[in-house]
C-alpha cells in the first residue's frame, strides 16, 4: 500500500510540473506583457492630455500672459498667483476629460508649478513634482516619461510624463500629465489572479482524475495480491486491467524460481563446515545448518526447528538476558565475540536481520567459528621467542587459518549471490573481517625472514602511478591533501612491483593515519648518485623520540587497533631489496620516511626477472 502511493504522489507531481508550473508561467508572462501595453496605452494618454494642455496655453507664452497684465515688474510670488489666475481653469476643464490624470503647468523661470489639478498640497512642495523627468525634459527638449515617487502624489509612484514649452524657440517650462501607477497595477494583479484561478481548477481536477485511475489500480493490486497469497491461477477478477497479465504470470515464475533458490540455499548451508542458526523475529529457531545441529549434541535439527532460543541459550549456558540471541533481537550487532560454550572457543557474529521497507527487525543469523584450535596455537606460540614467533606463524597462520577462510569466504559470497541484496550489508561486513584477517597474515609472510620474491628491472614512477589513485581516494576521503612530485628520467631499479606498491601504501596509510583533516602529505621521487630515493613527508603530529627506535620493531605500536606490523613490513621489503629506510621525525612537526633503492648496473639490458631467497 505504501508503494502505492509512492507511485501515485509522483504522479501528482508530475502534474504539477508538467502541466500547473507552465500555465502558470504563461499566465504570469502574458500578465506582464499585458501591463506593459496598459503603461503603452496610458503613456499615449498622458502625452495627448500633456500636448492640449500646451495648446491651450493663453498666447502660447508665459511672459505674453504677465505682459497683458501689465506684471512684469511684480514679484515673483505675485507672477504666480496672477498666472495661476488665467491657467487653473484650463487644467481644470480638461482634468474634467481626463479625471483619473493630475494635469499641471510648470514655469523654468519662476522655477515652480503654476496650475495644477487635483491640487494635493501647499505651495512649499509644488516645486517638487516629476523632478526628475521635469529636469530630464527641460534638458532633452522633447516629452519624457517614467515612472516616479513625487510630493505631489504623497510619494507613491505615479505615470507621468512631462512636455516642453516653447517660446520662439526657447523652452519656458513644461506641462505634465501623472497617473497613479497602482490603477495600472489593480488590473494587472486582477489578470495574474483569474490566470491562477485556472491553473488552480486545471490542477485541482487533474489531480482528481489521477486519484480515481489509482483508487481503481489499488484495488486490483489488492486482488492480484490476495491471489498470489492463495497461489490461484484465475486472472478473471483482473480484466479492466489486462496489463497486470504479464505481472501475474512473472509473478508466478518468480516464485518457483525462489523456492528453487530456497533449496539450493539450503543445501550450501548444510554444507558450510561452520555453526549457522536463523531466529525468527518471534525468538523461534527457524533454520540451523547439520554442523550446528552435530555441535548441539543429543539434538535433531527436527527438534531444534520451532523452538525458543532460550533451549539453546540453556544449552550455551548463557542467560537469556545477556544470550546473543536476546541481545541480536534487541538490536544490537555482534561481531567478534569471544565465547566459551559447547566445551570449545568460539568467535561469534551475531546481526539483526532487518526489513528493507522500514527497517524493523524480522530475525537475527548468528554464525559461530570454532577457533579452540586457534587458541591454543597462540598458547603454544608465546612460549617462543619474539622473532622466532614472526617466522613460525608466517607459515603456520597461512596453513591452519588462510585455508579455512577461504573455504568459509567463498561459500559466504555464495551464499550473498543467491540471497541478492536482502542481507548485503551483513555479508560485506564479514567478508571485510575475512579481508582484514587475510591482510594480517600477509603481514606475518612479509616480515619472515626468508621470503622467495621475483624482481624485475623497472621505473619506479611507473609503479608509484599504480597506487597514487589509491592514496589520493583515500586523501580525499579524509579531507587531506595529497601531493606528488615525482623526477623524470629516473634510472631504473631492481624490484618486485607488488612489494614496492605494499610499501608505499603501507607508509602513505601511517602517514595519513598521523595526520588530521586538512593535513598535507607529499610524495617525491629522485636520483641520489646510486641510488633512487623514495619519500613520503607528511603534517602529522610526528613520533616521540623515545619511540623512534622502536618503530620498526615486530608487534610495536601506538594505534588503539594497530597490528605493529605495518613498518616491520616495510624495513623487511626494503631489505630485500638491498635498500635502506630512514626515518625522521619531530612531534607536532610531521614525519618523513625515505627508501632508497640501488640503481640496477647495465641499464642497457631490456627486461629480465631474477628469484630472490636471501635471508635477511
Amino acid at each position: 500500500m505504501v508503494r502505492h502511493k509512492g507511485y501515485a504522489t509522483r504522479a501528482y507531481l508530475l502534474v504539477t510540473l508538467v502541466v500547473t508550473i507552465p500555465m502558470i508561467l504563461i499566465v504570469y508572462f502574458a500578465a506582464v506583457q499585458e501591463k506593459e501595453m496598459l503603461i503603452s496605452q496610458y503613456e499615449n494618454q498622458l502625452l495627448r492630455a500633456s500636448a492640449i494642455l500646451t495648446r491651450r496655453l493663453p498666447n502660447e507664452s508665459f511672459e505674453k500672459i504677465l505682459s497683458e497684465e501689465e506684471a512684469l515688474e511684480f514679484d515673483n510670488n505675485d507672477k504666480k498667483v496672477i498666472l495661476n489666475k488665467k491657467l487653473q481653469p484650463i487644467v481644470e476643464k480638461l482634468n474634467g476629460i481626463f479625471p483619473e490624470f493630475t494635469l499641471g503647468y510648470y514655469s523654468k523661470d519662476l522655477n515652480s508649478i503654476v496650475a495644477l489639478n487635483p491640487v494635493l498640497g501647499s505651495a512649499e512642495y509644488m516645486t517638487k513634482v516629476n523632478a526628475s523627468l521635469l529636469y530630464k525634459a527641460l534638458d532633452s527638449g522633447k516629452p519624457e516619461f517614467g515612472i516616479v515617487n513625487t510630493a505631489l502624489s504623497k510619494e507613491k509612484a505615479v505615470l507621468g510624463v512631462c512636455n516642453p514649452i516653447y517660446d520662439n524657440g526657447k523652452i519656458v517650462g513644461v506641462t505634465w500629465a501623472s497617473i497613479d501607477i497602482e490603477i495600472v497595477n489593480q488590473q494587472y494583479y486582477m489578470n495574474i489572479l483569474k490566470g491562477f484561478l485556472i491553473a488552480l481548477l486545471v490542477w485541482i481536477g487533474t489531480l482528481f482524475i489521477i486519484k480515481l485511475i489509482f483508487d481503481k489500480l489499488r484495488l486490483e493490486l489488492e486482488i492480484l495480491g490476495h491471489k498470489i497469497d492463495k497461489g490461484e491461477d484465475s486472472l478473471e477478477n483482473l480484466k479492466d486491467f489486462p496489463q497486470l497479465y504479464p505481472v501475474f504470470d512473472k509473478i508466478n515464475l518468480l516464485r518457483g524460481s525462489l523456492n528453487q533458490h530456497i533449496a539450493r540455499l539450503n543445501r550450501i548451508l548444510e554444507t558450510v563446515p561452520i555453526p549457522i542458526c536463523v531466529v525468527s523475529k518471534s525468538g523461534h529457531i527457524a533454520v540451523v545448518n547439520q554442523t550446528f545441529v552435530e555441535n548441539l549434541r543429543d539434538y535433531t535439527k527436527e527438534e531444534l526447528i520451532g523452538v525458543s532460543y532460550k533451549f539453546i541459550a540453556n544449552s550455551m549456558g548463557s542467560s537469556n538476558e545477556r544470550s546473543l540471541f536476546h541481545r541480536a533481537l534487541n538490536g544490537e550487532d555482534i561481531y567478534g565475540e569471544r565465547n566459551n560454550f559447547f566445551n570449545r572457543e568460539w568467535l561469534v557474529n551475531a546481526v539483526p536481520i532487518r526489513s528493507i521497507d522500514n527497517g524493523e527487525i524480522e530475525g537475527i543469523v548468528t554464525v559461530l567459528y570454532d577457533i579452540t584450535e586457534y587458541e591454543k596455537y597462540l598458547e603454544e606460540m608465546g612460549r617462543l621467542e619474539r622473532l622466532e614467533v614472526v617466522g613460525q606463524m608466517a607459515a603456520s597462520v597461512a596453513h591452519e587459518i588462510r585455508n579455512p577462510m577461504t573455504v568459509v569466504r567463498g561459500y559466504i559470497q555464495r551464499i550473498q549471490h543467491k540471497l541478492g541484496d536482502v542481507y548485503n550489508s551483513q555479508f560485506n561486513l564479514v567478508l571485510e573481517e575475512l579481508d582484514r584477517a587475510n591482510r594480517i597474515i600477509n603481514d606475518f609472510l612479509s616480515v619472515a625472514r626468508n621470503r622467495y620474491v621475483e624482481k624485475e628491472i623497472l621505473d619506479l614512477n611507473i609503479i608509484l602511478e599504480e597506487v597514487i589513485p589509491l592514496i589520493s581516494s583515500e586523501a580525499l576521503k579524509r579531507g587531506q591533501t595529497f601531493n606528488i612530485e615525482l623526477s623524470p628520467s629516473l634510472p631504473r631499479v631492481l624490484v618486485n612491483k607488488e612489494e614496492i606498491k605494499q610499501v608505499v601504501l603501507n607508509l602513505a596509510f601511517n602517514s595519513m593515519d598521523a595526520m588530521e583533516t586538512y593535513g598535507q602529505l607529499l610524495l617525491k621521487t629522485n636520483n641520489d648518485n646510486d641510488h633512487v630515493v623514495l619519500s613520503l613527508e607528511d603534517t602529522g603530529c610526528g613520533i616521540p623520540e623515545k619511540y623512534l627506535g622502536k618503530v620498526f620493531e615486530p608487534f610495536f605500536t601506538t594505534k588503539k587497533n594497530g597490528t605493529g606490523l605495518g613498518l616491520p613490513v616495510c624495513k623487511s621489503i626494503v631489505e630485500r631489496h638491498n635498500g635502506v629506510i630512514n626515518i625522521c621525525s619531530e612531534c607536532q612537526s610531521g614525519t618523513r620516511f625515505e627508501v632508497k633503492l640501488p640503481i640496477r648496473n647495465g641499464q642497457n639490458e631490456e627486461s629480465f626477472s631474477v628469484k630472490n631467497t636471501q635471508p635477511l
